[in-house]
Order: C-alpha cells, then sequence, then structure tokens
C-alpha cells in the first residue's frame, strides 16, 4: 500500500492541478478511464489520484518526524534509570487522553478554511505521548534485564547504541508501527474532516480530497424509489457515479486499510521479541 501510495504522489506531481478535467459528460470505464468519467466530466482516476495527494505528504512527514521523536526519547532516556520512565509515561498517560479528533475539529473550525498541514502537527503533537509510552515501558524492562549494559561495557559510543541497538534494533517494530499508525490517523482524519467541511475540485489553487467526492458520491447515489434515468437517453450518471462511489470506499479501505495491517504485522514482533 505504502509502495502505491508513493506512486501515485509521483504521478499526482508530474500530472499537473488540471489533469482529469476532459469536459465529457458521465461515461462508464474503458481504457483511456479505468474509473470512469464522473457527472462533472472529470476523469475519475485522476481525481482519485489528486485525492491522494492532499494527505500523502503531510502523513508522510508527520510519520517521519514521530519516528524521530521516539528515537530522541530513547536517547536522552537511555542513561536514565527506571523512575525517569515511570515520570515519562505517567505525563504520556494523562495526555494519550486527549481526544485527538475533537481538537483537530475545533482548530480546522479556528482556521479561514481546513489546513491539512495544521491537522497533522496537531494529530503528531497528540499521538506522540501514546507512542512515547509504549516505548518507555520497553526502556524500562530493557534497563531493568539490563540489556544495554553490554554495550556499554564495551566502551560503544552513545550514538551507536542508540541507533544500533535501539532505533534499528529492540525499538524498530515500535517505531515502525507507531509511523504508520500516525500516517493512517492524519489520512483518515483528512478524509473525515474534508467529508465535513468540503471544497474539492482539479482546478489550480483547489485541493481535490477523497472525503469531499465521498461526500458528494454518496448524495448522488440512486435510491430504492425508482430509476432515477428512467427514459433518459445515454449514460446515465447517477449510476457511473454510484460505481465510482464503491471504486473509491474500496480504493481507501485497500490503501489505508492495507497501511494499518501492515503496522499490525510489525506490531506483532514486539510480542515475539518479548
Amino acid at each position: 500500500p505504502l509502495v502505491i501510495l508513493g506512486v501515485l504522489q509521483i504521478v499526482a506531481w508530474f500530472g499537473g492541478p488540471r489533469a482529469g478535467r476532459t469536459g465529457l459528460d458521465a461515461a462508464w470505464r474503458s481504457l483511456a478511464h479505468p474509473l470512469g468519467i464522473d457527472g462533472r466530466g472529470r476523469d475519475f482516476a485522476w481525481v482519485v489520484i489528486h485525492g491522494a495527494e492532499r494527505f500523502i505528504l503531510p502523513a508522510t512527514v508527520a510519520a517521519l518526524l514521530l519516528m524521530a521523536l521516539v528515537v530522541a526519547y530513547a536517547a536522552i532516556g537511555r542513561g536514565r534509570g527506571v523512575g525517569f520512565h515511570r515520570l515519562a509515561r505517567s505525563g504520556a498517560n494523562w495526555a494519550g487522553t486527549i481526544p485527538r479528533f475533537l481538537v483537530v475539529l475545533l482548530a480546522m473550525m479556528a482556521l479561514p478554511e481546513p489546513n491539512v498541514w495544521v491537522m497533522a502537527a496537531l494529530l503528531l503533537v497528540l499521538y506522540f505521548p501514546v507512542a512515547m509510552d509504549e516505548v518507555a515501558v520497553r526502556m524500562e524492562a530493557m534497563i531493568r534485564e539490563r540489556v544495554l549494559l553490554g554495550a556499554q561495557a564495551h566502551g560503544l559510543p552513545p550514538w551507536r547504541v542508540v541507533f544500533s541497538h535501539l532505533a534499528l534494533g529492540h525499538l524498530r517494530p515500535m517505531i515502525l508501527a507507531h509511523g504508520a499508525y500516525l500516517f493512517v490517523q492524519v489520512a483518515f482524519t483528512e478524509i473525515a474532516v474534508a467529508y465535513v467541511f468540503g471544497g474539492s475540485a482539479i482546478v489550480a489553487g483547489l485541493a481535490t480530497s477523497w472525503g469531499v467526492e465521498l461526500r458528494w458520491l454518496m448524495g448522488r447515489i440512486p435510491r430504492f424509489d425508482g430509476d432515477p434515468c428512467y427514459g433518459m437517453p445515454g449514460v446515465c450518471a447517477a449510476w457511473v457515479e454510484a460505481f465510482q462511489c464503491l471504486a473509491l470506499v474500496l480504493i481507501v479501505a485497500a490503501l489505508l486499510g492495507g497501511v494499518a495491517r501492515m503496522a499490525r504485522t510489525v506490531r506483532a514482533q514486539v510480542g515475539d521479541r518479548a
């Protein structure tokens, strides 16, 4: 899933903001338009690509910063006692109870328009205590078991202990798992906020979002009170957009759900090592 999302980001960079505007009527999928053309004359494959571009880079930056902060905490707590990590856990447990989504919603309401970078920064700050709590538990266990004493006794420099034995060793599954979890949280939160606030188009200066597209398409799904296109010539835009809504839901589930599943798989290594 991460590779596919990376490819979508690269394609969006080279495609430009106006890619996908066909000006044609709604049409079913074809070789030229793999997901068809929606009722607003846009190639829906490009809508999906630009919608992914909305959150990929902010979510990636937030995940990388979280992993760097976890490594920094490990470096600070490496030579400290159990009491330091217990104190850190106490603060982390309190901060971790703050409702992240509610805080993000209030912040977005205070801005002139939702900003995905502000959203990612808030989620990073609010999620870091959650990751730090688990890392502090692991650091506490390693101190009790004197895991790092051998490396220190051999005179290894502190930076090597931090990166080789902690970041790339004992804490690696935790670091990767929490980075992936934060990536998914930023992505899903952006979709949810965009669904609530709206504002999507493939034009310069405006952003396309999966959340806004889902909001638009959900309202276009035909109801069970008769065929909305009965007796109308040509392609029925409502049924085309119903197909595109289903396709977008499956794409969200496959890509973001796949990243979350990958995080759970990596996280399981922590239990195996323990």
